[in-house]
């Protein structure tokens, strides 16, 4: 059957003709005749363009020009602003003089790279009418035509910013979609003008994206090192970079095929549109990859059914499971439909090997698990997403699950946890020789925990549902509060695991939109249960907690949006759950909060500094995570033991939580125009 199916590509508009004057249109096709008789003088001078000398190119400019100024003598411009045809010739012809003694430069690729604008002197025109996109062009957008030289920095900083990616930041260790011994040489051929052709757009647009990842993630003392031109700084200069990978990726899809580099490009894209908190952009940016990726068979194993050399296949392999796993991810998160259906595809796992190890004159081994590579993490994903799915198809689709369901989903996520080879779960050596494995496995525990209060979550937004029949109603009510329980110990692990990784770790490399979300799914749980039941038995270990995820928060405000969104969102929750609990509420948005008093043993401070127990460098609250996180582990089905385990009724009493009790994505939520007292004042 799935070699039956095929997919028809939609209709290609027409573009609307363009309106111009016929005399303007006889000008405008006279200059070009003149430019292209230049640029073939110039391709035919002594059989090799680069031998054409700048004066010589600089004389044929003139004489075009006093071609041009004998043949329209008589013309007038129009407006005093624009230059008549045959004055921008001979400024060009000048400039291209003044240009004669620069040395290593050559002539050719000088004149192209000033095409744009000579054009635009040259031949004036209403460019509305020849416009191809939604935007109009601008002086700064990128050129095509050569994109090193209209590259946003010099190569000396792009190559610092390439290696901070390979081997200081997190982004290779997260993501292992650029394959680096192809992409230093596709680098040195770019940037060294050795390329017979066009510089590639794709590699263009890789290039940039890669360098604005980096300086997403690169600290302030690092990129003053990086940036010694001082040309611009970081967060524009990162801008800069990002807007021109976006403007060059329209260029390319217009004017060539996709290509690997360019499914690469648009994972690093959307990445960084992640962790910008740009939802709705992230999830259309993988979905345009993975149609791209699509289209270029991906979804079938490109050694099994395209025949391909082992090595191209492996690279495809490994960038199409990375798409299936950002789809699962983001279904997940998002609450939005995944793309990819396991039946329409047959592309094999990759290998657990090293990209060193991916060579064309040997053959291709896989490792096993218990021998992490660079790519094991990237196996664990795609397994890991695998899991997402499930949960999501049985779970939150527009049907509600079962108990037996949740107990089921809580299962798969045990056995994935339960299954970690020994290098990856929490306080293993490995790190030691492989130090980027401890980072990933503080992530796999993120995910984790995050999954596991998402799942559970529901229990807690017990409203607006029916009494539950007489016959089961006690069991059910059991069943909710174990729920209940657990949720509340899985928050408070994560935010204590969040907080002992903040005392690992650098705070930029902490940008990851996993590390800021899980804190504020955690933290708005806690509070939410504390307006829902104000009474509760651990109201105030509660508090301190939703308080602890606030300082979490608060402490990356400076360099994520999303992270003061939370703050915000928080403060309006908890406000009102001190409300409920009878206490004043605390002013302001939440990101000076007052003074906390609280009862620290003293040698803890430092008395000639301000105390604050929600610091999380502190000993005392490092002291409180560690006590938290010591304390094991319970699943639901551990609360029920063996007996009501067994019992069948689970089998076909629905969960009427997953119709009511679902929060909007907080990615939602904290991505857009958000009113965080409005939103939680209607659902809560």
């Amino acid at each position: 059957m799935a070699e039956q199916c095929y997919m028809e590509s939609p209709p290609v508009p027409s573009r609307k003709a363009s309106v111009v004057d016929t005399s303007e249109s006889e000008r405008l096709t006279q200059r070009i005749e003149q430019l292209e008789a230049l640029v073939r003088a110039s391709y035919g001078h002594a059989g090799d363009p680069a031998a054409m000398s700048v004066t010589d190119m600089a004389a044929l400019l003139s004489n075009t020009a006093q071609a041009s100024a004998q043949s329209q003598a008589s013309a007038t411009p129009s407006d005093p602003q624009e230059q008549p045809p045959e004055r921008a010739m001979q400024d060009a012809a000048t400039a291209l003089g003044q240009l004669s003694q620069a040395n290593g430069e050559n002539p050719l690729a000088v004149l192209l790279s000033q095409a744009s604008v000579l054009v635009a002197r040259c031949f004036p025109v209403n460019h509305a009418s020849f416009q191809l996109g939604p935007t109009k062009p601008s002086a700064d957008d990128p050129n095509p035509a050569d994109p090193v030289a209209s590259f946003p920095a010099s190569p000396h900083v792009t190559g610092q910013l390439a290696r901070y990616f390979f081997e200081a930041s997190s982004i290779h260790w997260y993501c292992v979609a650029v394959h680096k011994p192809v992409f230093y040489d596709a680098y040195l051929e770019f940037f060294s003008g050795r390329h017979q052709n066009a510089p590639d757009l794709d590699f263009c647009v890789l290039l940039a994206a890669m360098c604005a990842l980096t300086l997403q993630f690169c600290g302030d003392a690092d990129a003053q090192a990086i940036l010694v031109e001082g040309v611009m700084d970081k967060d524009n200069l990162r801008r800069k970079f990002f807007d021109f990978a976006r403007t060059m990726l329209i260029h390319s899809e217009r004017m060539q095929g996709p290509t690997l580099e360019r499914i690469t490009a648009m994972i690093l894209i959307a990445i960084y549109l992640e962790n910008e908190g740009n939802a709705n952009e992230y999830y259309g940016t993988i979905g345009s990859a993975i149609r791209t990726a699509q289209s270029m068979g991906m979804h079938r194993d490109g050694d099994g059914k395209w025949h391909m050399n082992p090595v191209e296949a492996e690279q495809r392999r490994r960038l199409w499971w990375i798409l299936y796993t950002h789809d699962r991810l983001q279904n997940f998160v998002l609450c939005r439909p995944y793309v990819i259906h396991d039946q329409h595809c047959d592309s094999r796992l990759p290998l657990n090997a090293d990209q060193a190890e991916l060579i064309e004159e040997r053959e291709l081994s896989s490792h096993p698990l218990t021998q992490p590579t660079e790519h094991t993490f990237q196996l664990l994903q795609i397994s890991w997403a695998q899991v997402l799915g499930r949960i999501s198809d049985q779970c939150f689709n527009i049907l509600s699950p079962s108990y037996r369901t949740v107990l089921n989903m809580e299962h798969h996520i045990h056995l994935f946890e339960s299954g970690l080879p020994a290098a990856f779960k929490h306080g293993a050596a490995e790190g030691s020789v492989r130090p980027y494995i401890t980072f990933q496995s503080q992530l796999l525990v993120l995910q984790i925990h995050h999954a596991k209060i998402l799942l559970l979550r529901p229990f807690i937004y017990k409203r607006d549902i029916p009494p539950y029949k007489e016959e089961y109603g006690e069991l059910q009510e059991s069943f909710d509060q174990y729920a209940c329980d657990i949720c509340i110990q899985l928050c408070k692990r994560l935010l204590a695991f969040q907080q002992i990784m903040h005392s690992q770790i650098p705070r930029h490399q902490l940008r990851w939109f996993l590390c800021i979300i899980s804190i504020f799914d955690a933290a708005l749980t806690l509070a939410s249960i504390l307006v829902l039941q104000p009474h509760h038995a651990l109201a105030d270990d509660i508090d301190y907690w939703v308080r602890a995820g606030q300082n979490l928060l608060r402490s990356m405000t400076s360099f994520h949006h999303v992270a003061s969104e939370s703050v915000k969102a928080l403060h309006t929750v908890r406000n009102r759950a001190l409300a409920a609990r009878g206490f004043p509420i605390v002013e302001g948005n939440g990101h000076n909060p007052p003074p906390v008093s609280v009862n620290v043993p003293a040698q803890h401070y430092n008395h000639s500094q301000a105390h604050n127990l929600f610091d999380p460098l502190l000993s005392a609250e490092l002291d409180r995570a560690h006590r938290t996180l010591s304390q094991s582990q319970t699943l639901v089905a551990d609360s029920l033991g063996p007996t009501e385990m067994s019992n069948t009724i689970w089998d076909s009493i629905l969960v009427p939580m997953f119709d009511t009790g679902v929060l909007p994505s907080s990615v939602e939520m904290l991505s857009g125009e958000f009113d965080a007292e409005d939103l939680f004042e209607r659902f809560l």
